[in-house]
């Protein structure tokens, strides 16, 4: 009704209007809601003279209503398409004006919403066409006119309301690609002002603006902007601020924001291909790197959703990881190169803060991360799973994609399923090989979250079928990870039973033991706390019913009761008991395994030993007057040329002896010390009493391990002779354990624990020796150390501590004094010779003396344990060997003795906890009641070596995981932690206590207690950096004594060290060999990396390897020179540049090897003792690596330069007081630049000055000759980067800087002449060694062949090192170019290389080969090749 009635009204004159009229019109129209009407009618009836002041007029005053936000959205819609329409009928000069009421409303901030804007973008439009145009600003072209109004539009700071409407209106604004530029950074730089919440909306209108170009400057500024508010953010974090600017910015307010941007730039993206192709080439550019934000982060793995992006995204990110991880541990090896750069991006960082962030709004990038996540664990996974390799970068990464994977487990729920379902799908793909990583990462996530797991049940199952087909490591490894799930679902329990079975009758050995292993961690994990009287009576029937009734309620209620958990493991016990009927290898992993579910599950050590109380009697022999005690006849076959192992009854009776002990031990723990044993357990108690007894009585020959049995590998009767001395071996040491352990420390215990070492020895001495024995000199038979019977030694064995050994001339006879304590002797009469053999006590000495006739040897044991034989050769001297307390005879035929220490252990059967166990008692028990038994073994060195020795073998079998203990995984990585931690305490404690009471060594065969205790502290120290490297502090802090550590990881280091450092001083007074030394020094250089650059700590290490290097008193040992040559270049490297240490090794090389030529007197040199003309070429190729090391850090760092100090794209943002902020454009000063060039070229001199004292050195031909030429061909292409750098940023710079001109000049005047007349020198050498082996080739081909190869070798880096040359002159001469300097002056003209082909020298080359070759013709005729004529 309104606009019928506005239609009727009269149309309103306005041919006697003025503009107030026209004015007051349209104001009025506005109150009555009729300005649209009103409009039209001014704009059709307005007469042609008044035409323009009233469309000037109206349409101003239009501007100002919708600016006024007073009206509806539609109205002034309605209104701006009228104007629209007619505003192209007035002139540019209106126009102009019109336009400049528009830029003056949006600084004054009168725009108040983006109506009125709409008309800008026509008007723009309509002064561009105007060929000339007058306003405010002159006269002047259109096109010219409109660049002023937009430079007038963005050069004030616009109103926070109208800037998203502009940045709209823009895009219908033609622009020239300056003025879009120009527009683009207007519009980032007004995101500061804007609310955060507005931010995504403004990238949005910038994205669609992309279209018209700039596609890589709105994509940066994008990146930049986020940057700089992240950081922002972090710095508020950090100052406990909460707010980062007047806009109140919270964490989740951007986090949010930054989500929505990375949506609308990924739409983007996938509309434009051009958008697109820009993105991806920016991640190619090293600044991308360099600018890495979780927000970058984030937005690549948005885009990496895209199919056509994914392999390029995914590639970039590994790659950037990989190189962020480099990167830090380059600075972590160099104090030099940490100074002059920068902190590398820390990639891991990132990552993780984005999987944080991803739970605030950024869910599109969980998909990205957990691919990202999975191919880095695919990509760097190690090969093989040795502890003590250090973690390398690639290693770093797979755990990092481990840790991503991990964090998204557990922050996104979505994604749990599919992560579990990639690990099964992985484990089984891959079960052949490494997959460690997927199994640990399968085990924290089961036990994280056990519940989330059980979704994936049916996967779960089929896991469960494919056991079988797996190896068997692998698949205990997989059910130790997935075990867990059995507590929380009875169908997860049954599934994984029926398998067992069907694996343990399988004709398949790897899924018998398998399914053996299953049930071993069984019942690890199902505890029984107590059993009750009757179920040890119900048969497997009835275990079974009761299982099952017990197992109703364990789908509602997570855990079981204890009376299932009774019955379950007492069923699992009888179907075990199968397993005794089974091959060798399964009965060995089921003793080995109950040994270790003993220490888990303690209530089941009588069923224990009653399943295996039975097998053992099959073998034990029940008269105590018998001996062995032991058949093991029945314990091995030979079928036919192969030797079948049958049972390992040392294992056996390992397990019962661990049961009794066990149970013994959990009783006092209790307080129930005065409770009787059940009867099982005291039958094997008394079995295992008469075995010590026995078995100390016991001889090798008893066991049919005489000296004339065949111990050799080659023949079936050999091998099956080895096993069972491996068998009687593993029982001395199981009964040894078992002493110890059940004796309480008392002085009976430990004297039988001696006596059983002492028959271990024995064993050994007869399989070792044996095996190893050679046809004796002079017409006479080798014989071992001990032999009995026929005319040699004859052994009287003493129980009760006392051994004698009776020697006859004709018919040796054997006797055996038992007395206790107390001494015996005994006379051996027989031919013309006799021998007196006096025990005394014990642990005292026993000695044998042998008197008169041709044949008499005398041997003289100190110790108690052990005595040692020796042989007299060709059966006319006599010889004399004396051992004292543990030290090794000195044999004729040069073999072990009794007292010896075994060089090579076979693998002990000692466990590793009771290794622990003994060396605390040996090395840290100070209790006085314990102190007369422990001085009974510490009595006898050979036996504390002995368990050192094996103390080393278990923490190999630990780095190698061979050992049950290495082996171990997940559950039992905290037990293992602490054995280690354990054993580290007791080895540093007594190093501690040898270096503090340090004495003149004792001249003993075999290695000292403190070179195994270093060994062994060593190989651990590489343990807990490989397997644990972030426990390294507690390791370290936890093995020093607290009453002498230090507050913190470097005074607890350097404490170590400091210990270190007196044991190789005694070792190199010693005067022995160097080994030991060299391992110490080994250790210095691993605890090294612990120690801060640059501390007083770190310049004491320095300080006394310098000594050491420079002292005389090192001698001439070339290892030793080597270890310490290494260890002071790495620690000086540490403390600050290595080039100058580097030069002072040359220069003595030089001069100890000499001079290229002879005829020059070389000034003496002796600036490090450790090289001499012994070591030098030894010494040579240590100098060479670090040299490398050197090389390759600075070409690192001019790469660092080149990407802070290249043109980088343009930013749009200003700080606060009108600098660009180069911290986040990776810009420096040039003050900064030149200090860095300036520290390179000091670097470079000193390196210099390395190669000119190398060059000139009379180096042999082969390795020596090349590993100087690859450094050369090194040492130039790093020059040559440099000077290109320095060319390509003069524009920059201006001047070249004066050290480099200074290099520069060193570089021509000396190293450049040098190197041409080194490479004569090199290729004249060469020359003469081809001469020689060609003389040599008739009679050594192979050689000859070797010797060839290496000089191919030298042939090849000639070229590549003339090439570098080259290349360094060509940029030389760019850059004198550039800077108008002679940097050539210097430099002489290269020798033309052009040549052509002489014919007739080739032709004569040729002829004379063809001579050479029908040369050897003839010889070999004369001289027939043997395989020949056997092909023939």
């Amino acid at each position: 009704m309104d606009s019928r009635k506005s239609l009727q009204k009269p149309k309103p004159k306005t041919r006697d209007y003025s503009e107030d009229e026209v004015q007051k019109q349209l104001e009025d129209g506005q109150k009555a809601g009729e300005l649209p009407a009103v409009l039209r009618q001014l704009f059709d009836g307005c007469p042609l003279e008044k035409k323009e002041m009233i469309f000037k007029t109206a349409i101003t005053v239009c501007v100002n209503i919708l600016n006024s936000d007073q009206l509806q959205t539609s109205v002034a819609k309605e209104i701006v398409g009228k104007i629209l329409l007619e505003i192209g009928r007035l002139d540019g000069t209106s126009v102009v004006t019109l336009a400049e009421l528009l830029i003056d409303g949006i600084k004054t901030g009168a725009v108040s919403n983006g109506h009125s804007l709409e008309l800008f973008p026509k008007m723009l439009s309509i002064i561009t066409s105007q060929r000339l145009i007058k306003g405010s600003m002159g006269e002047m072209s259109g096109v010219e006119y409109k660049a002023h109004l937009l430079n007038d539009l963005c050069r004030n700071k616009w109103d926070p309301g109208c800037v998203l409407h502009i940045a709209n209106m823009c895009r219908e604004i033609p622009l020239s690609p300056e003025e879009l530029k120009f527009v683009v950074k207007k519009l980032f730089r007004e995101t500061v002002s804007l609310p955060i919440s507005e931010v995504p909306a403004l990238i949005y209108q910038l994205l669609v603006l992309s279209t018209k170009g700039h596609k890589k400057l709105i994509l940066a500024a994008i990146r930049e902007l986020f940057v700089r508010l992240d950081n922002k953010m972090s710095t508020a974090m950090e100052t406990n601020h909460r707010e980062v600017s007047v806009t109140r910015v919270s964490r989740s307010d951007l986090l949010q924001a930054e989500g929505t941007v990375i949506l609308h730039v990924t739409f983007a993206l996938k509309q434009d291909q051009e958008l697109a192709k820009e993105f991806i080439t920016s991640l190619k550019t090293p600044d991308s790197r360099a600018s890495l934000s979780p927000f970058n982060v984030a937005l690549a793995l948005s885009i990496a959703r895209l199919h056509r992006f994914e392999s390029i995204v995914f590639d970039f990110l590994r790659t950037a990881i990989l190189k962020s991880l480099k990167d830090i541990e380059r600075r972590g090896a160099s104090h030099w190169i940490q100074e002059k750069s920068h902190d590398p991006c820390d990639m891991a960082s990132v990552l993780l803060t984005t999987v944080d962030n991803s739970s605030s709004g950024w869910d599109h990038v969980v998909e990205g991360l957990v691919l990202l996540g999975f191919q880095l664990m695919e990509s760097f996974a190690a090969k093989s799973r040795n502890m003590c390799v250090p973690q390398t970068p690639q290693q770093h990464a797979c755990l990092l994609g481990e840790k991503l994977l991990y964090s998204c487990f557990k922050a996104h729920p979505v994604v749990c399923q599919e992560i579990v379902s990639q690990l099964l799908n992985r484990i089984l793909a891959n079960a052949t090989s490494y997959i460690h990583h997927y199994i640990s990462l399968l085990s924290k996530v089961v036990e994280a979250t056990p519940q989330v797991v059980l979704d994936t049940l049916p996967q779960v199952r089929e896991t469960f079928d494919y056991l079988s087909l797996l190896p068997h490591q692998p698949a205990i490894e997989l059910l130790s990870a997935i075990l867990p799930l059995a507590h929380f679902s009875l169908s997860v329990r049954d599934s994984l039973l029926i398998v067992l079975r069907k694996s343990l009758v399988s004709k398949n050995l790897e899924s018998r033991k398998m399914a053996v292993g299953g049930y071993l961690l069984l019942l690890k994990k199902f505890k029984v706390f107590a059993l009750g009287p009757g179920l040890r009576e119900l048969d497997s029937s009835q275990l079974d019913i009761l299982t099952q009734s017990q197992q109703v309620e364990v789908e509602v209620h997570p855990s079981t009761s204890h009376t299932g958990n009774e019955a379950f493991c007492l069923e699992i016990l009888g179907t075990l008991r199968r397993c005794l009927s089974q091959q060798y290898e399964v009965k060995l992993l089921l003793y080995q395994g109950l040994c270790s579910v003993l220490m888990e599950n303690m209530k089941l050590a009588e069923n224990i030993v009653d399943l295996l109380l039975s097998q053992l009697m099959l073998y034990y022999e029940p008269e105590q007057e018998v001996t062995p005690p032991l058949k093991l006849e029945p314990c091995v076959t030979v079928m036919g040329t192969d030797t079948v192992k049958l049972e390992p009854l040392d294992h056996l009776v390992k397990c019962i002896q661990l049961s009794v002990v066990a149970f013994d031990e959990h009783g006092a723990r209790s307080g129930e010390e005065g409770v009787a044993l059940p009867p099982v357990l005291e039958e094997a108690r008394s079995v295992l009493c008469s075995l010590v007894e026995r078995m100390i009585i016991s001889e090798p020959e008893d066991f049919l391990l005489d000296r004339s049995a065949d111990f050799s590998s080659a023949s079936s009767v050999g091998v099956k002779n080895k096993f069972l001395g491996s068998l009687v071996m593993g029982l001395y040491e199981t009964l040894m354990e078992y002493t110890f352990a059940s004796g309480q420390l008392s002085q009976e215990s430990c004297e039988q624990t001696l006596k059983l070492y002492d028959g271990y020895v024995k064993v050994f001495n007869t399989v070792n020796e044996k095996a190893t024995a050679s046809v004796a000199k002079g017409g006479a038979n080798a014989s071992t150390s001990v032999a009995k019977g026929g005319a040699n030694a004859s052994t009287s064995a003493t129980k009760g501590g006392a051994t004698s050994v009776a020697k006859a001339g004709a018919n040796a006879s054997t006797s055996v004094a038992k007395a206790g304590a107390n001494a015996s002797t005994s006379v051996a009469k027989g031919g013309a010779n006799a021998s007196t053999s006096v025990a005394k006590g014990g642990a005292n000495a026993s000695t044998s003396v042998a008197k008169g006739g041709a044949n008499a040897s005398t041997s003289v044991a100190n110790g108690g344990a052990n005595a040692s034989t020796s042989v007299a050769k060709d059966g006319a001297n006599a010889s004399t060997s004396v051992a004292k307390a543990g030290t090794k005879a000195k044999p004729s035929t040069k073999k072990l003795s009794v007292t010896s220490v075994p060089n090579k252990l076979w693998p002990s059967n000692l466990r590793l906890q009771f290794v622990i166990r003994l060396l605390k008692a040996l090395f840290m028990d100070s209790i006085p009641g314990h102190q007369q038994a422990l001085a009974i073994l510490k009595a006898s060195s050979s036996f504390v070596r002995y368990i050192l020795s094996v103390a080393l073998q278990k923490i190999q079998e630990i780095r190698d995981r061979t050992s049950e203990e290495g082996a171990v995984v997940m559950q039992g990585q905290k037990k293992l932690w602490k054995k280690c931690m354990a054993l580290g305490r007791i080895l540093f404690n007594q190093m501690e206590s040898l270096a503090i009471g340090v004495k003149a060594p004792k001249t003993e065969k075999g290695r000292s207690i403190a070179d195994l205790c270093v060994e062994g502290f060593s190989q651990l120290l590489e343990i807990v950096e490989g397997e644990w490297p972030e426990k390294m502090e507690e390791f370290l802090g936890g093995v020093v004594p607290a009453d002498k550590g230090e507050a913190d990881l470097y005074g607890t280091t350097h404490h170590i060290i400091r210990t270190l450092q007196t044991l190789f001083t005694a070792a190199i007074n010693a005067s022995t060999s160097s080994k030991d030394a060299i391992l110490m020094l080994g250790v210095v250089s691993l605890l090294m990396k612990y120690l801060p650059s640059g501390s007083q700590q770190l310049e004491q290490v320095c300080g006394w390897v310098r000594g050491h290097a420079q002292s005389k008193e090192q001698g001439s040992d070339a290892p030793l020179a080597k270890a310490l040559a290494s260890l002071l270049l790495t620690v000086v490297a540490r403390q600050s540049a290595s080039a100058q240490t580097m030069e002072g090794f040359a220069q003595d090389i030089h001069y100890h090897i000499g001079d290229c030529d002879e005829d020059v007197q070389l000034q003496e040199s002796d600036q490090f003792a450790i090289i001499s003309k012994t070591t030098a070429h030894s010494v040579l190729p240590v100098l060479y690596t670090h040299c490398e090391v050197l090389l390759s850090d600075i070409d690192w760092l001019i790469v660092q330069l080149k990407s802070e100090f290249s043109p980088q794209a343009e930013s749009p943002f200003v700080d606060d007081d009108g600098a660009s902020d180069s911290a986040h454009h990776g810009t420096a000063s040039p003050t900064q630049h030149t200090g860095v060039v300036a520290a390179i070229c000091d670097q470079l001199t000193h390196a210099l000055g390395t190669m000119c004292e190398l060059v000139q050195t009379a180096l042999s031909p082969g390795l020596a000759t090349n590993g100087l030429l690859k450094c050369l061909t090194k040492f130039y292409n790093v020059m040559s980067n440099l000077v290109k750098y320095y060319a390509s940023l003069f524009a920059l710079f201006t001047h070249v800087c004066n050290h480099l001109i200074v290099l520069v000049e060193m570089v021509g005047k000396e190293l450049s002449p040098k190197t041409y007349s080194f490479i004569t020198y090199t290729q004249t050498i060469d020359e003469n060694a081809r001469s020689e082996e060609g003389a040599k080739s008739k009679h050594g081909r192979g050689k000859a062949k070797s010797a060839a190869g290496k000089l191919k070798k030298e042939g090849r880096s000639i070229p590549d090192l003339i090439f570098s040359m080259e290349m360094f002159e060509k940029h030389l001469i760019q850059l004198s170019k550039k800077s108008k300097t002679d940097l050539m002056e210097h430099f002489k003209r290269s020798t033309a290389r052009d040549f052509k082909i002489d014919g007739q020298t080739v032709q004569a080359k040729l002829s004379e080969n063809v001579m050479e070759e029908s040369g050897d013709d003839e010889d070999d005729e004369e001289h027939p090749n043997p395989k020949r004529l056997k092909t023939v």
